[in-house]
């Protein structure tokens, strides 16, 4: 057990278990929490802003499961709903009113929405997307970015490992080649890109940037 788990003797053992029917442990590997250099916290429980692992230790859940706990854990009204709901059936595979009258609501609280494709991942989101794109453009080529590569090169000078970052950095340089080529461009537009930022910071870069959108100049 590393020094990050002691506190937490079910969690590693329950980590212990899932190593052996789980890929990893987990099920999603942000969830292993390895970039902050532990083993992953299992959750027991929740409430409000607050959730509780195995342990019993609390934290203050930042992620909100990513978007949808806008009322936090096992609010009263949700619970409610979602035990009124469920007493009438799980799950249909099939269209439902309750479906149509969330699409209206969504349609209705945010102005360019016309109409709504609900899914149950963004992998079926992004599906979709894709082919409405073909449709209105008519082009089929897609251009698919593979991995967060500026991201872990971030991450990876943060823990200062030379190999590491020239791995990472090779990704992302690897994965802009492929971009330049497709639409027909080399490294030598992005060096005249970088002479041209010669002495402004990344962060003026950008201020400029916004500047001449709102201002409808175009960029020189």
């Amino acid at each position: 057990m590393n020094e990050a788990t002691d506190t937490q003797p079910r969690s590693a053992e329950l980590y212990a278990q899932a190593q052996r029917v789980l890929p990893g442990g987990v099920n999603s590997p942000v969830r292993a929490m390895r970039s902050i250099g532990r083993d992953p916290i299992f959750i027991a429980s929740g409430s409000g802003p607050v959730i509780r692992d195995v342990d019993g230790n609390e934290y203050v859940d930042w992620v909100c499961s990513w978007g949808p706990l806008i009322l936090g854990h096992a609010h009263p009204a949700v619970v409610a709903a979602v035990n009124e709901a469920t007493a009438r059936g799980t799950t249909y595979g099939a269209p439902t009113e309750g479906e149509v009258r969330l699409a209206e609501q969504v349609a209705a609280r945010i102005p360019s929405v016309e109409m709504v494709r609900m899914t149950s991942s963004g992998t079926e989101a992004t599906m979709s997307a894709i082919r409405l794109a073909r449709a209105v453009t008519g082009r089929d080529k897609i251009l698919k970015k593979v991995g967060e590569e500026a991201t872990e090169t971030v991450m990876a000078g943060k823990d200062g490992d030379p190999k590491k970052i020239v791995y990472e950095v090779a990704d992302l340089w690897f994965h802009s080649m492929i971009a330049l080529a497709q639409f027909g461009l080399s490294p030598a537009d992005v060096i005249r890109e970088l002479e041209r930022r010669e002495g402004l910071s990344g962060l003026e870069e950008f201020a400029l940037r916004k500047s001449q959108q709102r201002d409808g100049e175009p960029k020189k």
